[in-house]
């Protein structure tokens, strides 16, 4: 039922249109055979009529963005929002964590009576540190900078809306809002400070007032351009902001970024209720990134996390932003308007070729293995240009941040990104031609009739391509698997020892020949966007450019083979039996040739050697086979 629930409606649409299909396909080979009287028309047609882009098409779609939006730091746990996102009109943002950074700073502490400042901060650092709010980092960081020692906690309990508790050396301590304090002991609301500007908590210690915490909140530099994109870019009626802050930061933050509709002091049941009835009146996305959202990314039609704050939130979404950036969520919308085109274009466009390709068949232009042969062509386009889904365009977003400058007119054109689709295309291409071509050769040269030559090209076709596909996955996920080990392991030691590892990122840039105090500063910097990005590009090696990818390299390289090993196979079709060892060699020749020119190009390489170094080996091995097949007189 849950596979039912999460499957995307256009794969629905695609059972929808086989269903027409395969009768209109049956009627069409019934009319063949009916005007013409030969059997072999029906056949023919039946043959071309095979429903492959509708089966592959739209599920490598899927596949393929999918693929592509992991790769830009979204993880993706319900397809199904590929398609609904751009359907979405109503927009719900929590405040902190995904209009701000979520990285507040505590700007004050001011003590209750008979409380010091260093006592209070020393008990709620040490809770604290059990928290995943994002006010916690804030209190640890002023207390790591006060030097103070952490001491042992029991009892820790943190219920949404209820605040964070615990038992400090023998103390019973409560941090919690202002306004669950006014409504547990509202005959000492005065003790507490006058309201101000931003964030703030209240600490009790065995029930009774302590402190009173304030902190501030950068808004992100691209909070404004990013709502007010929603609605002329992708059609939002409606963009709200709740929080459970108070009024006077929410109103300050919604003045800042164009947010009308308002909600603030918002426990998370009340958050809960208002995005179900928004839910009820039209298809909503709602953003957060605290544990006290993941009710709502629930309850929404689309629920987007930010960041790993909680695993909790991360279980409730339907996405997960792992680079809290709102450009990755724009970016989240054309993914999903981009996958649904694809899959049309592949599933509309292969079953049109189809159509045509059985007219021909009832028409008698081709044969039952030229109509298999054609299905094949129709098939990896299909898969070709569902493919694409996978290949990022030059821009995934239609917004700019604020304060961000243009691009240059003319910015340098960089090949270095094309290496992994590049490779096992062209690995996929050479193979497809080489093999298939060799096998056709060998079995020519061994005096076998024309029908087994077709038979062994196309099963050479199919064989090569899966084996292609799974020799990729296979060698290509060792790589991924190795990666992510050492990406848990790095992350383990940033979690362990963060200055160690901001020391290490340090020297490494020292020894690319930046000064120490410049290179502290750029490890800084670079750990505070991203800690665990910087150190998988400059300590690991691993970046987006080169990190192993196998679905696509195994889809890649099937999908070339196979077209590689068509264009061979298309020479057998229409070339006389007493010369199709001359024009399959010098056609094969010719692809080779004009695949290393195009390898050559698409990398920026030099566009004679690699065609010369693509049409040597494969010359080699054509060379090699049909003398075999022509020694032993049989099939190789």
């Amino acid at each position: 039922r849950s596979s039912e629930q999460y499957r995307p409606n256009i794969r629905r649409l695609g059972d929808q249109l086989g269903a027409l299909y395969t009768p209109l396909a049956v009627i069409i080979a019934l009319t063949a055979w009916a005007i013409s009287g030969d059997v072999v028309r029906f056949l023919a047609v039946l043959v071309v009529a095979t429903p492959c882009p509708l089966l592959i098409g739209i599920p490598v779609t899927i596949i393929s963005s999918i693929s592509l939006a992991a790769r830009r730091e979204i993880i993706i746990k319900n397809p199904a929002i590929l398609e609904t996102i751009g359907k979405c009109r109503t927009a719900i943002f929590d405040k902190t964590g995904t209009l701000t950074y979520g990285r507040p700073s505590l700007t004050a502490l001011i003590p209750g009576a008979e409380h010091n400042e260093q006592d209070v901060l020393t008990l709620i650092a040490s809770l604290e540190r059990y928290s995943k709010h994002p006010l916690s980092s804030a209190i640890l960081k002023a207390g790591e900078k006060s030097g103070l020692s952490l001491l042992s906690v029991t009892n820790i309990t943190e219920l949404p809306g209820d605040g964070l508790k615990g038992t400090v050396a023998g103390k019973q301590l409560q941090i919690t809002s202002r306004k669950q304090f006014v409504e547990q002991h509202p005959d000492v609301a005065e003790v507490l400070p006058p309201i101000t500007g931003g964030l703030e908590c209240v600490v009790l210690i065995d029930d009774v007032y302590a402190a009173t915490l304030q902190f501030r909140d950068e808004v992100r530099t691209d909070s404004s351009s990013f709502i007010n994109h929603l609605r002329p870019n992708h059609l939002f009626d409606r963009v709200m902001l709740v929080s459970g802050d108070r009024e006077s930061e929410v109103r300050y933050l919604a003045e800042q970024v164009g947010i009308e509709h308002v909600y603030f002091s918002q426990s998370p049941e009340q958050k809960l209720e208002l995005v179900r009835n928004e839910t009820k009146a039209a298809k909503t996305i709602f953003l957060g990134d605290g544990i006290n959202d993941a009710p709502s990314l629930t309850a929404a039609t689309i629920g987007i996390a930010f960041g790993q704050n909680s695993d909790i939130t991360g279980e409730s979404a339907d996405a997960v932003i792992m680079d809290s950036s709102l450009l990755k969520v724009d970016e989240l919308f054309h993914i999903g308007e981009r996958m649904r085109k694809i899959a049309l274009q592949s599933a509309v466009g292969g079953m049109a070729l189809s159509l045509i390709g059985m007219v021909f068949a009832g028409l008698g232009y081709l044969t039952p293995v030229a109509g298999a042969i054609t299905q094949e062509i129709i098939d990896v386009f299909a898969v070709l240009n569902a493919l694409r889904a996978a290949v990022p365009p030059k821009s995934l977003s239609d917004f700019l941040k604020k304060g961000t400058p243009k691009l240059s007119p003319n910015p340098e054109m960089h090949r270095s990104h094309r290496i992994g689709w590049l490779r096992a295309a062209v690995l996929g291409a050479n193979d497809g031609i080489v093999s298939t071509a060799s096998l056709i050769l060998g079995i020519a040269a061994s005096q076998a009739t024309h029908n087994d030559i077709v038979l062994a090209g196309v099963a050479g076709l199919v064989a090569g391509a899966m084996s292609m596909a799974a020799g990729e996955y296979v060698s290509v996920s060792s790589q991924a698997d190795t990666e992510q080990a050492d990406l848990k392991r790095e992350h383990k030691e940033l979690n362990e020892n963060e200055q160690h590892e901001k020391n290490e990122l340090a020297s490494i840039y020292v020894s690319r020949g930046l000064e120490p105090l410049l290179a502290e500063q750029v490890a800084e910097q670079l750990m505070k966007h991203d800690a665990l990005g910087a150190h998988a590009r400059d300590e690991l090696g691993i970046s987006a450019t080169v990190t192993a990818r196998p679905i696509q390299a195994a889809l890649t390289s099937a999908a070339t083979f196979a077209v590689g090993a068509v264009l061979p196979l298309l020479m057998v079709m229409f070339a006389p039996v007493a010369d199709l060892i001359v024009l399959v060699s010098f056609s094969s020749l010719l692809f080779l040739t004009l695949l290393g020119m195009l390898a050559a190009y698409t990398g920026g390489s030099g566009i004679i050697k690699g065609a010369f170094r693509v049409t040597f080996w494969g010359a080699l091995a054509m060379g090699l086979t049909a003398a075999v097949g022509s020694i032993f007189g049989t099939v190789v």
